[in-house]
């Protein structure tokens, strides 16, 4: 209903999917799921289709999946597309060649020596060659490129379900560089979008219109 073409997807019968329970207040979430096992333990995804990333636009890209990860970014890279991805170290080839990086505390945590988040940031904005993000939940976020940097405050929300709020802050992202928008309108606008998110439950299954997104904004 949304526009998006799901025929790449495979339906495999009988195949156990991922189990996840989370807990969740207003401020923090606890999330306990099968995705090691299905990352780590006994890799179980397609092989991406080089062809069908060489006729997109941009190339939206998690970094979880390792090496099949690598292979994504090297032929959006080849193609000249831009690439948008979350979480992955400074050092990292997707951070050297990301059109925009979004980095949330937890991705932070997940790699040594970035505990001082206000040098992580400068490390971040120096390696990665375009916009560089830090999700920063209720109090907004930090934008960055190269040696420009601003800041977008958290909207005034009242917090249901915090569920799916990076992704979507990710999808905002994507909206803003295929609207061809700013650095400073694009991850605001990201930001409404986890916004609303966080207003529903669930919230992962409830996106926001474009309509509520806006009137978000407008308030």
């Amino acid at each position: 209903g949304r526009g998006i073409d799901c025929s790449g997807l495979r339906i495999e019968p009988g195949y156990e999917a991922v189990n996840e329970i989370e807990i969740t207040d207003k401020t923090t979430r606890t999330v306990f799921g099968r995705y090691r096992d299905l990352l780590f333990t006994t890799p179980q995804w397609d092989q991406p289709c080089l062809e069908a990333i060489r006729k997109s636009r941009l190339v939206c890209l998690d970094p979880g999946f390792g090496e099949t990860s690598l292979k994504v970014a090297a032929a959006a890279q080849d193609a000249g597309l831009p690439m948008v991805t979350c979480d992955a170290s400074p050092d990292s080839p997707l951070t050297r060649s990301a059109a925009v990086i979004a980095m949330s505390k937890e991705g932070l945590s997940w790699h040594e020596g970035l505990e001082d988040h206000q040098a992580a940031f400068d490390t971040y904005c120096q390696a990665c060659p375009g916009l560089v993000v830090f999700t920063r939940g209720a109090e907004g976020a930090w934008w960055g490129r190269g040696d420009v940097r601003g800041e977008v405050p958290g909207f005034a929300i009242d917090v249901v379900d915090t569920a799916g709020a990076g992704d979507s802050f990710r999808g905002g992202l994507i909206y803003g560089q295929l609207q061809g928008w700013d650095d400073d309108r694009t991850v605001r606008f990201a930001c409404a979008v986890a916004a609303r998110i966080c207003q529903s439950f669930p919230g992962a299954i409830n996106g926001p219109t474009l309509e509520e997104v806006e009137e978000l904004l407008n308030r």
